[in-house]
């Protein structure tokens, strides 16, 4: 992009900014403490137990209200049918569409991303409903989301909290995949639209293997792998997977299938033989056949009247801005005014009261700064800007304790170690908490147990102690298309990395002791951090990989929830009581001073640079390959990325999600 043509950009993104702008919502206030899942009589009784109480209001949560029939379209909710008493009676609506952001958006000046809703926004949202009594309940419209389990869980267990409070919870869509019903399962209410479907499909998940494609090409991968069933080596060096991974991955997709079956058992009320008999059977039923067979509560109409009248009455208000739907809006008054918003207003908050930090790492770990994006899409954490963030909470008065959020398949090992290093300083002067997301797996892992406590989801799926490295040899390819390459080195190790020749005996022989000692490193980490808490090493290590609910049975993980489960036992140990406190998100979106700064030379902006054409074919790849295959391409295609940087990685192979 030229000067010229950039400055150009900024005047239009000036102009359209002064006829529409945004304003960012704040991150603090969230604090409510999660619970495990109960089954329907229990909450029953629960709720009986809480009838003559009041949840307190969060103060941190701002009280914008929305008119059901501003920017409204087919799937908004219903209108009011009286008149709004003075105090307001409220009805939330959200909806939950394609997945959810971990952490904050990676740019502060763009607010049109789809994606604009975070996993903590929607949590927060449902929070508030159950705290607030303003609030008679909450529909979920549910739009074909794509939640990873662990981000359902989470969600589960803010529904609940709600049910708890004695208020109403209604999911509605239009069609139910499996996705979509998982997270309906934690409605008093699951409504389908009349002739819609419900198509139960299971767990699915597509392997890439590359041997026979470089083979093909004059190609080869030479890898080590420490770690019998760690399996990163496969998807580059086999046209199949080895049986020390089969048994491994087969495990892990045994429990989640188990978590998911026995989850709508518990539910809906059904025996465990009968859910798995619907998910074939509901494929070929009509729309009241599933309300006979107990999968469905309610047949509605489009426009839910009679279902939230009988839910709710007619005497209230619907409330669309919870979870990030809809940004307060500012109307600047001239040009100006815009560009000091743009330049100044992102700048980070320093806390002013007692905090809680809230470090979110996502994606691949690599060394250096923190990457927005990456040529096959998905953001990526560096080295250099975390332990950055944890320096800063380390230092602020005002920050008590931090939690780590993890969603990681973990990547280059040293740059794991030096985030593992930085956390233990943090944890000599402050109480530091994981928080295990989707995955917090291999590298990933290696962060998380740094911390005093590893909260974890049923869902989340973690372990993978081991290691993978070594180099590409296209030797083979070069003599294809008749490219010479003469190679010219100095000391004994000097060619050891050459991309025409694989390893020799004594290379390979050498790069094993060096991967060996990195394993043992990592597996002293593990067992430094975890204590007298973890089972035998050898028992945990090896690659292995777990679920939340099989990692804390043997000492991967402490407590099972999510980020609010770890924000609430935070401030239960720091004696911060609800609404005394704010969480900081860390590190913060780059705001468009500091994009501007690093364009200008004044640093760089470490993202990776593509051709319109690569992109679009990449863009082209990822609709007509779909969420499932796409994502599991995307984690070979990253690792072939971090293995052209560093010989060396702690890496989890697969994607593992139900889409």
């Amino acid at each position: 992009m030229t000067r010229g043509i950039f400055q150009r950009w900024v005047v239009a993104v000036a102009l359209s900014a002064a006829l529409v702008s945004t304003a960012r919502t704040d991150d603090g206030g969230a604090n409510g403490q999660m619970h495990n899942t109960t089954s329907g009589a229990e909450l029953d009784d629960a709720r009986a137990d809480n009838e003559n109480t009041e949840a307190p209001v969060d103060a941190g949560m701002e009280d914008a209200d929305a008119d059901a029939g501003d920017d409204a379209d087919d799937a908004a909710p219903p209108a009011a049918t009286q008149p709004v008493r003075a105090v307001a009676r409220k009805v939330g609506w959200i909806e939950l569409s394609g997945m959810l952001r971990e952490g904050p958006a990676p740019y502060a000046f763009f607010t049109g991303d789809p994606q604009s809703a975070s996993l903590h926004d929607i949590v927060k949202a449902l929070q508030h409903i159950a705290d607030s009594p303003e609030y008679m309940g909450v529909v979920l419209y549910l739009d074909n989301p794509m939640l990873p389990v662990a981000h359902i869980d989470e969600c589960h267990q803010a529904l609940r909290s709600i049910r708890l409070s004695n208020k109403r919870v209604i999911a509605f869509a239009e069609s139910y995949t499996l996705n979509a019903y998982l997270i309906a399962c934690g409605a008093d209410s699951i409504v389908l639209q009349q002739k819609g479907t419900l198509l139960l499909t299971g767990l699915a998940l597509e392997e890439w293997y590359l041997a026979g494609l470089l083979e093909k090409i004059g190609g080869r991968a030479d890898l080590v792998q420490i770690g019998e069933y760690k399996g990163a080596s496969d998807p580059l060096m086999r046209t199949g997977p080895s049986r020390a991974w089969d048994s491994n991955i087969e495990n892990v997709l045994d429990d989640i299938h188990a978590q998911i079956i026995d989850r709508i058992s518990q539910y809906r009320g059904l025996s465990v033989p009968k859910v798995e008999e619907a998910f074939t059977s509901c494929w070929t039923m009509t729309d009241q056949e599933l309300v006979d067979a107990g999968l469905i509560d309610m047949l509605s109409q489009r426009d839910l009247v009679e279902i939230t009248e009988a839910a709710f009455g007619v005497d209230f208000h619907w409330d669309k801005s919870l979870g990030g739907q809809q940004q307060q809006r500012q109307q600047p008054q001239n040009p100006m005014d815009v560009l000091r918003m743009f330049m100044g207003a992102q700048a980070p908050r320093r806390p002013t009261r007692d905090s809680i930090a809230l470090i979110h790492v996502v994606g691949p770990v690599t060394g250096g700064k923190s990457r927005p994006t990456g040529v096959f899409g998905g953001q990526s954490t560096g080295s250099r800007t975390i332990t950055k963030a944890l320096r800063t909470a380390r230092d602020d008065e005002n920050i008590k304790g931090v939690i780590v959020r993890i969603h990681s398949p973990g990547g280059s090992a040293i740059a794991s170690e030096v985030i593992w290093q930085a956390i233990r300083q943090v944890a000599g002067e402050k109480p530091v908490f994981a928080s295990i997301g989707p995955v917090a797996a291999s590298g990933g892992y290696y962060i998380a147990c740094a911390a005093d406590k590893v909260f974890i989801s049923p869902g989340s799926i973690t372990g993978s102690i081991g290691v993978v490295g070594g180099k590409f040899v296209l030797g083979g390819l070069y003599e294809k298309i008749g490219l010479t390459v003469h190679r010219r080195t100095r000391g004994p190790v000097g060619d050891m990395f050459n991309s025409v020749e694989p390893f020799t005996d004594e290379q390979r022989e050498l790069f094993t002791q060096a991967m060996q000692r990195t394993y043992e490193q990592f597996t002293d980490r593990v067992t430094t951090g975890r204590g007298d808490r973890l089972a035998p090493i050898h028992e945990v290590a090896q690659g292995l990989l777990f679920t939340g609910r099989q990692a804390t049975g043997n000492g991967l993980g402490d407590t099972l929830g999510g980020i609010e489960s770890a924000i609430g036992a935070m401030a239960g140990q720091l004696e911060l009581k609800p609404g005394t406190y704010d969480v900081v998100h860390m590190p913060p979106p780059m705001s468009l001073q500091e994009f501007f700064n690093e364009m200008f030379g004044r640093g760089r902006i470490e993202t990776p640079s593509i051709s319109n054409t690569t992109a679009g074919l990449l863009e082209a790849a990822r609709h007509a390959m779909g969420p499932r295959a796409w994502s599991n391409a995307q984690a070979v295609l990253n690792g072939l990325t971090l293995l052209h940087h560093e010989p060396t990685l702690t890496l989890l192979p697969v994607v593992i999600d139900v889409h």
